[in-house]
């Protein structure tokens, strides 16, 4: 509905010199100064919406931010060192299980001795080898030492020796491996003397000689109970003392990891006096 001209307004139209005076300028004037007090009303509620709504954006930024944050961490993936950067500072952390699986532990993180002994059995489990010790050669290789029982012809054959365990990114694996083969009945140990391939009775030290990977190893059987340690000396006329295990077959074995090859080899057994019972050399295996 158009509204109705007010009667002010009609009496300066009857009036000219009113008119002149009440122009049209003065009347836009007016009415542009009535309406501004709504015009300025509406300026300051967008500028309040405008600066409510930053907030809140940022708010919201800020939350995804946190978010994102969250997830990544919840997702972050332990990096395994490869054998290129065993000197690198920063520790090793392990796959979780879930991934790679009971026995695929990361270096820094060593396996125990019975998932040891389930790892050297992987791939050969037949022949089933005991776990006796174990030698860290560095973070990514490990020597595992055991001992395994076979029936044949109606003796028992007793065989000591070494795994060479390599991490290899996602999991431990045998790379090469060694054993010493003895014979037992009940008469005593039998082994084969080395030059002449004879096997032979021994009733005091049983000693083997070889390597991996260029470590040399010494390693072997206690058979005089009197023996209590054994002592090693090198070409540099260094000496190492091996480490002796007890069984509860009543043997003991024993073996030592030399750090390098420095030939030849002198090995004594000593009775816990220090008095030494017998002296081997052995030169290049």
């Amino acid at each position: 509905m158009k509204p109705e001209t007010p009667d002010w307004y009609k009496s300066l139209q009857s009036n000219p010199l009113k008119t002149e005076t009440f122009s049209h300028q003065l009347a836009f004037k007016i009415k542009s100064e009535a309406l501004s007090p709504s015009i300025k009303k509406g300026s300051f509620v967008r500028r309040l919406s405008l600066i409510s709504f930053s907030i809140l954006a940022g708010v919201i930024g800020l939350m995804l931010l946190i978010n994102k944050t969250e997830v990544l961490e919840s997702l972050q993936i332990d990096v395994v060192p490869s054998s290129n950067s065993s000197n690198s500072n920063n520790s090793p952390v392990s796959i979780p299980t879930s991934a790679a699986g009971p026995h695929l532990t990361q270096p820094g993180q060593t396996p125990t001795d019975e998932e040891w002994e389930t790892l050297i059995n992987k791939n050969n489990p037949s022949t089933y080898k005991e776990f006796l010790d174990k030698a860290q050669i560095n973070e990514n290789v490990m020597l595992v030492f055991s001992r395994k029982l076979l029936e044949y012809k109606g003796h028992q054959s007793i065989s000591v020796g070494f795994d060479y365990l390599e991490w290899t990114s996602r999991e431990w694996k045998t790379s090469q491996s060694v054993f010493y083969h003895m014979r037992r009945d009940e008469s005593g140990i039998f082994y084969f003397q080395r030059g002449n391939n004879k096997e032979v009775p021994e009733e005091r030290l049983i000693t083997a000689w070889s390597g991996l990977d260029n470590t040399p190893l010494l390693y072997g059987m206690v058979i005089d109970s009197e023996i209590s340690q054994i002592r090693i000396t090198d070409g540099k006329q260094e000496q190492h003392l091996a480490k002796i295990i007890p069984h509860s077959d009543g043997y003991t074995y024993w073996y030592a990891e030399m750090s390098s090859r420095e030939e030849p080899y002198t090995v004594e057994s000593l009775n816990s006096e220090g008095q030494v019972l017998t002296s081997d050399v052995f030169y290049s295996y």
